[in-house]
């Protein structure tokens, strides 16, 4: 792997049970019907993202929502718009792993701040290429209010726009399918933990404790590419020795 895809870390943080205020969108009236909604209000859940420089150990939080803007529309912050949402501790790299992973989901899970509530869900996307993922991000931010919703063209929301960061640094063209098309049709705080992630266990995060848990779509993903490279590399031999 080129050396420019290990300057980075993208962790992904979900809040599921987080409660979401109505956007007042077409899709509100149906959602109640439904019983999707309940006294204005969605449990959608809420996203994040933190961007871990592997350099200098730098970590980075962004996230999308409806904070002081106008109405249906949303904006991207980080630290340098909402210095609350600034991490104070650094990230510590082994062999391109954050060691002190944990103890970084704590910090984060006990800041107010990032408006998520409820237990707290991550996972780690390893060995990105961190400059093309953070201007990526600072590019969102530039546009500044942004239309609001799962399924507002050329807008986004909190899953949304995780999903668009994880997209720029996908490793593999399943991975980029299913954060362009999700199974949920709209991406979610737990479809972007479950696809966007490169080990075989995610984190919970509940009462001060972090808890791993074991990840069964991206074993099967890891799988499935793992069995691709065999078949690759045995057509490649045989090639060779014909």
């Amino acid at each position: 792997m080129s050396v420019k895809y290990k300057t980075g870390s993208l962790i992904v943080l979900a809040w599921p049970e987080t409660l979401v205020v109505k956007p007042g969108s077409w899709y509100d009236l149906p959602a109640k019907l439904l019983g999707i909604s309940k006294d204005n209000y969605y449990k959608a859940g809420h996203s994040a993202a933190i961007l871990a420089n592997h350099k200098t150990g730098s970590l980075h939080y962004f996230d999308f929502g409806r904070y002081h803007t106008p109405r249906q529309t949303g904006r991207v912050r980080d630290q340098i718009t909402d210095p609350d949402l600034t991490i104070n501790i650094k990230a510590i790299i082994d062999q391109e792993k954050i060691k002190n992973i944990e103890e970084i989901l704590k910090e984060v899970s006990k800041n107010n701040a990032t408006h998520g509530t409820g237990k707290m869900l991550a996972s780690v996307y390893a060995e990105i290429d961190f400059t093309k993922v953070f201007l990526k991000a600072k590019e969102l931010q530039g546009k500044e209010a942004i239309p609001y919703g799962p399924f507002i063209q050329n807008g986004t929301n909190c899953s949304r726009f995780v999903a668009q960061l994880a997209r720029t640094c996908a490793k593999n063209w399943l991975t980029k399918i299913l954060l362009r098309v999700p199974y949920t049709i709209s991406a979610t705080s737990l479809s972007n933990i479950r696809l966007v992630n490169s080990f075989t266990y995610s984190y919970l995060i509940t009462g001060g404790c972090v808890v791993k848990k074991r990840c069964v779509l991206r074993q099967f993903i890891q799988l499935l590419f793992s069995l691709s490279k065999q078949k690759h590399n045995e057509y490649s031999i045989s090639a060779i020795k014909q």
